[in-house]
């Protein structure tokens, strides 16, 4: 063998290991790409299913062409830029010879450069370009509120632009604006790279750093940057409507007077830095592109951030109390537009009792319908008495509504028998699990005003079979908030019915049933059942031999989850609730149109207002940590439990028009029907819902106050009370160090009430605000639940000036440093139970504060917690308290007059 053919041998196998690397990574790329695609045609089949189930195609298909628009956009907007930019840089690149021992992975890279080149741009660019539509197409509400905008009718104070362009246009025009940044600023990046890899970049040798052709091409994208920046710049002024420089959101003085000008002056510069910069790509100067770089970061950094910064410490602080006055009218005014905080009534309360002896007695069954079954407390006790099998369960704090019951409206506290599969055994089978087991049955309701002699609900609906006042005939839960992942139902026309319905009343048989209902996927074929057995992870729906034809899927069971799909530019209230309605149950989801652009509007943290120790609990879904500084509650959703159907209806529009409402109804026509169409027997279990009330009462707390001088002064500010009958928490953290938490707020609470005691009482949501130092109470707050003219009208009784009324933390310090109390709570606790503390409820009674707190007991014993009421206890005017099992005979205590049942 010859030298030659024995040095060809290596080089042939090298050749043919370079190439068998080549063909899998080709390989791998290509299976990467199918397995998306596969991915995507999987997802987009199923949603079109999905919401072809449910009779809201069009939503989908509405949402995911604009997804498409937008991608395509973008996506080819920016693989055009960079593979132009990369185009044109080979073509003007220099020869490049790097030596293969000091630049080794620069030399072996130019010999396999020319058979790569055109592969590797394309995967760069097909990366950048996908990665960038990828991203733009999230922005599809913005693009669809802006196509669909609204005008709003009012003008805001500085720009005098109808507000509507805040909400809509701008919001748009600054994602344009940062797409196209990311474009340019990609395509420097890569051509940056590109150069260095070629040698036309250098940071260190005897040649020239920067190659003539490099310059005018990155001239050329500078000054690109440059006019985005000058747009940018023209922009940012409208983002400081909701500037937080200054005491309040919206332009401070010291916005209106620098920052403003100073990003006019900006727009100029910018512009000018990008003839500059087009100067510099003409004559292939390096000192051109060097000053019109340095000019634009100089000038950002002296009239974006010192100039504002010199003004509002010079100027704007020393004064604050005179040049922000006008600033803080207008927030005042945009912030209580906002929210809906202009239907309110201010009253003073006397601070005295208007009435004494029978008089006062009797007023207290016209003033209010006071709750002794705390909705935190009694869910135990209702899964006791009405749970029937251990694969049911109740939400961790009751509901509360209105039914008539006897002939008379009653507030009651209601729960859905929802299926909980944990409490099922563990080695149940596939088929028990998804097509056995597949729904709750029956609502579980009781009073909130009334227990039995026992200490027990005294439950108007219940039991299974179902009976009750409540006219329940559909009683299966097939959709609610702790149903199953997914479940397979229907059959043939007269087959045997597989699916438990409920244990049959010789307690040691059950009942079954078929769903009979729509809402569901058809999964008969098997095209459906292929993806569906993709999408869920689950080799049983496509090999299972219990499924046929007829069967059909049911999933994304939750009402919050399908409300959410149908309208994803809805934020959802935390609490769902169920209704009986027309003999069916089903779940009523508020549902809110927000914004954080509404120019001069406070912005408040959605979480922060609407955390109380009901979600603390989990039995409200946490809102997320999202600023917003506008609210309506203008939906009302409605998802029934046996179906699934989702129906959005508008609401309080009439009164109270949504501009951001009427621009989705633009959107996706159809999808939100009118509040007349509303069925009669639904209106009236509507109610007022407490996180848009929890935000309001976080608000309320200082725009209550409406002059600006007062504003600004603070002195006259409240805060929401904390949870009076939880103690603050005391943890180490990761440093050894102690940390104590408080409890969260109090929540506010549903009951029939008349806050004046001048009309008969109706459904409201309220409670109670203390001072900074929470030691008074400074006002009682609540709003009118009950549908019809009155409904959202706000009542708030603050307190005198001359009266210091206690808080009810200072309330419940009273209640438990009273011996009574404590010496019959010390008996029960060193004894066999656990002491329960109920909700300390606040109410007005004839010119003073009436306070109503339930104490429940449980044995220690007990495997499963039964909370039964044991004491009830009762302030009035501050010092008067009543300590005994009932509350008729408590409030006799308090009053000193006889008080009946009302």
């Amino acid at each position: 063998m010859s030298s030659a053919t024995a040095e060809a041998s290596p080089l042939t196998a090298v050749s043919r290991l370079r190439r068998i690397a080549l063909v899998v990574i080709g390989l791998v790329v290509v299976g990467y790409g199918l397995w998306y695609a596969l991915r995507a045609f999987v997802s987009i089949e199923t949603n079109l299913l999905w919401f072809r189930s449910i009779t809201h195609e069009s939503v989908y298909t509405r949402t995911l062409w604009t997804e498409v628009l937008l991608f395509a956009v973008f996506g080819v907007l920016m693989a055009a830029v960079v593979s132009y930019t990369l185009v044109v840089f080979y073509r003007y690149k220099p020869r490049f010879r790097p030596d293969p021992l000091r630049q080794r992975w620069r030399y072996y890279y130019s010999r396999l450069e020319k058979r790569l080149r055109v592969w590797l741009l394309a995967i760069i660019v097909v990366y950048f370009g996908v990665s960038m539509g990828a991203r733009a197409s999230g922005g599809w509400q913005t693009w669809l509120a802006w196509r669909n905008s609204t005008k709003v009718g009012q003008v805001d104070p500085q720009f005098h632009r109808d507000v509507s362009y805040f909400l809509f246009v701008y919001p748009l025009h600054r994602m344009v604006l940062t797409f196209l940044f990311r474009i340019v600023a990609t395509a420097i990046i890569a051509l940056l790279v590109t150069a260095w890899v070629y040698g036309s970049l250098r940071f260190r040798g005897p040649q020239p750093r920067m190659t003539p052709a490099l310059r005018v091409q990155l001239s050329i994208l500078l000054a690109a940057y440059a006019v985005l920046k000058a747009f940018g710049y023209w922009l940012d002024r409208y983002a400081l409507a909701t500037s937080n420089r200054g005491v309040v959101t919206g332009p401070s003085y010291t916005d209106v007077h620098a920052a403003i000008p100073g990003k006019t002056v900006l727009v100029f510069i910018a512009a000018v830095c990008a003839a500059i910069l087009l100067a510099s790509a003409v004559w292939s100067t390096r000192r051109l592109m060097a000053l019109g770089v340095a000019v634009l970061a100089g000038s950002a950094l002296i009239f974006g951030v010192i100039w504002p910064s010199v003004v509002q410490r010079f100027r704007d602080k020393p004064a604050a109390s005179q040049l922000e006055l006008k600033y803080i009218a207008r927030n005042i005014t945009a912030t209580r537009d906002a929210f809906g905080l202009g239907n309110i009534t201010t009253q003073t309360l006397p601070g005295t009792p208007t009435l004494s002896g029978a008089s006062l007695s009797a007023q207290v069954g016209r003033n209010a319908q006071i709750n002794l079954l705390d909705p935190n407390q009694l869910s135990p006790t209702f899964a006791v008495q009405q749970q029937v099998r251990s694969f049911y369960s109740f939400k961790s704090t009751l509901d509360i509504d209105r039914y008539p019951i006897n002939g008379q409206l009653r507030d009651v506290a209601i729960a859905a028998r929802e299926l909980n599969t944990s409490g099922l055994p563990n080695s149940l089978s596939w088929t028990n699990s998804h097509l056995v087991y597949t729904h709750g049955y029956g609502v579980v309701a009781a009073p909130t005003d009334q227990l039995s002699a026992d200490g027990v609900p005294a439950f108007v609906e219940g039991d299974i079979p179902p009976r009750g006042e409540l006219g329940l005939t559909v009683p299966q839960i097939y959709y609610g908030q702790r149903s199953n992942s997914y479940s397979i139902v229907g059959g043939a026309p007269g087959s045997k019915p597989r699916e438990f319905d409920h244990p049959a009343s010789s307690g040691t048989s059950q009942a079954n049933t078929t769903h009979l209902g729509g809402g569901a996927v058809p999964v008969g074929s098997l095209f459906h059942r292929l993806l569906y057995a993709w999408k869920l992870h689950s080799s049983s729906i496509l090999f299972s031999s219990e499924i046929n034809s007829h069967s059909q899927l049911i999933y994304n069971t939750n009402p919050r989850s399908r409300v959410a799909a149908v309208a994803p530019w809805l934020t959802l209230d935390g609490d769902t609730y169920p209704v009986v309605t027309n003999g069916r149950v089903v779940w009523v989801v508020d549902g809110y149109t927000t914004s954080n652009s509404y120019p001069y509007s406070q912005q408040i943290n959605l979480r922060n207002a609407t955390t109380t120790s009901y979600t603390q609990n989990g039995s409200s879904v946490v809102q997320p940590s999202t600023s917003i500084n506008y609210m309506r509650n203008s939906v009302k959703a409605v998802v029934d439990a046996y179906t699934g159907k989702v129906t959005l209806y508008a609401w309080n529009q009439a009164s109270d028009p949504d501009p951001i409402l009427r621009t989705w109804e633009k959107a996706f026509p159809g999808l939100v029907k009118p509040q007349q169409d509303i069925p009669a027997a639904l209106l009236p279990h509507l109610r007022y819902p407490p996180d848009l009330f929890n935000v309001q009462r976080s608000l309320l707390t200082s725009y209550h106050i409406t002059d600006a001088s007062d504003f600004y002064s603070g002195a006259d500010f409240w805060k929401v009370p904390l949870d009076p009958v939880l103690s603050s928490t005391t943890t180490t953290n990761s440093l050894g160090n102690k940390v104590t938490k408080s409890p969260p707020t109090q929540p506010s609470y549903y009951f029939s009430l008349s806050p004046t005691g001048n009309s008969a009482p109706v459904f409201s949501l309220s409670t109670t605000m203390t001072t900074l130092n929470r030691l008074n109470l400074t006002a009682f707050l609540s709003v009118d639940s009950q549908p019809g003219p009155g409904y959202g009208h706000m009542t708030l009784l603050e307190s005198p000036a001359t009266r210091n009324f206690e808080s009810p933390s200072q309330i419940q310090n009273d209640i438990e440093s009273t011996s009574a109390v404590a010496k019959a709570l010390s008996l029960q606790r060193v004894g066999n139970s656990t002491v329960i503390v109920g909700n300390l409820e606040a109410m007005p009674l004839a010119g003073e504060m009436l306070y109503v707190e339930p104490i429940y007991t449980e044995s220690k014993s007990a495997t499963t917690p039964n909370p039964i009421l044991r004491y009830v206890v009762t302030v009035y005017a501050d010092n008067h308290i009543g300590f005994a099992p009932s509350l008729n005979t408590a409030l006799t205590q308090s009053l000193g007059e006889p008080v009946s049942a009302p």
